[in-house]
Order: structure tokens, then sequence, then C-alpha cells
């Protein structure tokens, strides 16, 4: 039986098995540090498998957005390492990393497996929980565009139209219940290398809008539009964080933004690899 929000693991592939020796040298790296820096035991041992676990996390998203390129997922999660590195308290965004996860994996429906009822009720209550510690509401609605975008792209699964819905009206009642206010915090300078980065991704994408890569378990391939999708749901969900909560947005969404630096930086590097390659048959 395949689970619509889980995805196999097959050691076979090399970038499943990077990911995995990635997350064991880190659980590792992370553990040493907090033993040094005399981390009391219990809490060094919560952190570090809350940060390995952000870093398989963040390597699955990448491995969402670009199916047909594992660079880009094994970029991500070398960020992730050395993003952790950079801003060592910023264990509180697991929940954010799922969340992103979630969104990109329902979306691209890469197993083939439409979302039911009893995955609903468990994802409804994961998002409810997160925006109340986040304090955030738009989450709700972030995620009612995901099923209204997955509705909108298989029209005959109904119940996806339904669940936006639910979503909406959730997002109403966090709204009352924490009393969120509309207040951007972003500086300019910041709006601007934002809007430069998402401008650089959403070419990206379209310049990549080929796809090869298959369902699981089927030789049948992904579909583009949902590919595209997920891209783009990914990339507005970070920019929203942004805009409403300044750099801390970019903390609380550094999976996120690690995926999207990875995809830009990959596709360059892509696009370098076939100039070499070309130039060497044709010398």
């Amino acid at each position: 039986m395949r689970f619509p929000l889980g995805r196999k693991i097959d050691l076979t592939y090399v970038s499943n098995r990077f990911a995995v020796t990635l997350c064991l040298i880190s659980l590792a790296f992370f553990f040493s540090y907090g033993e040094i820096t005399r981390i009391p035991v219990l809490l060094n041992l919560y952190l570090t498998f809350v940060k390995t676990i952000i870093i398989f996390i963040t390597w699955a998203i990448g491995r969402e957005i670009d199916p047909d390129e594992a660079g880009t997922a094994n970029l991500s999660a070398v960020l992730m390492v050395i993003m952790l590195g950079l801003f060592p308290s910023s264990y509180p965004f697991l929940l954010a990393s799922l969340f992103l996860l979630l969104g990109t994996r329902i979306l691209l429906r890469a197993n083939g497996v439409k979302i039911a009822w009893p995955e609903f009720v468990a994802v409804m209550l994961f998002v409810l929980v997160t925006s109340l510690v986040y304090r955030f509401f738009l989450l709700e609605l972030l995620m009612a565009v995901v099923f209204y975008l997955d509705y909108r792209l298989t029209p005959k699964n109904k119940n996806s139209f339904v669940f936006a819905g639910i979503f909406v009206v959730l997002a109403l009642f966090v709204f009352l219940l924490i009393n969120f206010k509309y207040k951007l915090s972003i500086t300019l300078f910041d709006f601007i290398i934002v809007s430069v980065v998402v401008e650089v991704f959403l070419a990206l994408t379209y310049l990549r809008r080929n796809l090869t890569a298959t369902i699981d378990y089927a030789t049948k391939k992904m579909e583009k539009s949902r590919l595209f999708a997920s891209r783009v749901w990914l990339l507005v969900c970070v920019f929203i964080a942004v805009i409403y909560l300044g750099r801390r947005g970019l903390v609380i969404d550094l999976a996120g933004v690690a995926v999207i630096i990875a995809f830009i930086l990959n596709s360059v590097l892509i696009k370098y690899r076939k100039k070499f390659r070309s130039s060497k048959k044709t010398g």
C-alpha cells in the first residue's frame, strides 16, 4: 500500500545514499559540537536529531521540485548543513520545513496517489498546530492554495476542492484566534534582493520546464503542470514569510531558502556542464 504523503528511499540510487550518509555525518558532527560546547546531554540529543531531520527534509524538498536533477536535492542538503552551522539556534523551524515538504509533495503527487480523508485530517491537524506555534494564519491559506491547485490540475478529484474550502475556514478561525496584525517587516534593500531571486527562480523554472522523471512504482511521467505549481508554491511560501516576518522569515523557512538557492546554483552548473561537454566534442 502506498501512502500519499510518503516516498520510498531506494538506496540503489546515488542521491539517496548521499542523503543518508550526509545525515549520519551531520548527526555525529552536531552531537560532537554540542558536547564540546557543553550543552546538556538530553538537549544536545534533541537538537542533534531535529537538525538531522531538517537536513533530510530539505533534501526531500529539493527532490520534489527538481526530480530530474539529483544535484539540486544534494546541494540543498549541503547548504542546510552550512546554514545550521551559521544559525545554531534555528531548530524551531522543523514544523515550517515539514509544511513546505507536505505542500510540494501533495502538489507534485510523485507516487501517483491522491490525498484521501484520513491523510487530509492528519495534514489539517499538523497545519493547525504549526500556524498556532508560529502565530501565522496564512499557513492555512497557503495549504488551501495547494488543494485548490490539486483540484484544478485533477478536476475529477472533488475532495481537493472541499479540502481547500475547509482550510479557508480554518484560516479565518486562526486569524480571529491569534489576532494577526498586518505589518510588513521587510526593508527596501531586502525586498529588492528577494525580488531579484524570485525573478531568477521563475526564469529558470520556465527554462527548465522539460520533465523526464516518472511517478514512483510506475512508468507514467510526472506532470509538468504539477512540477511548475510545486516550484511556484514553494517560492510564494518563502516570499510571504520574508515579507511579513523579515529576516526572521528567512530563518523560519530556511529549508525553502536552501532549496531555492540550490535550484538556481544547480541550474547554472547544468548549463556550464553542457557547454563544457559540447566544447570537448567539438575540440
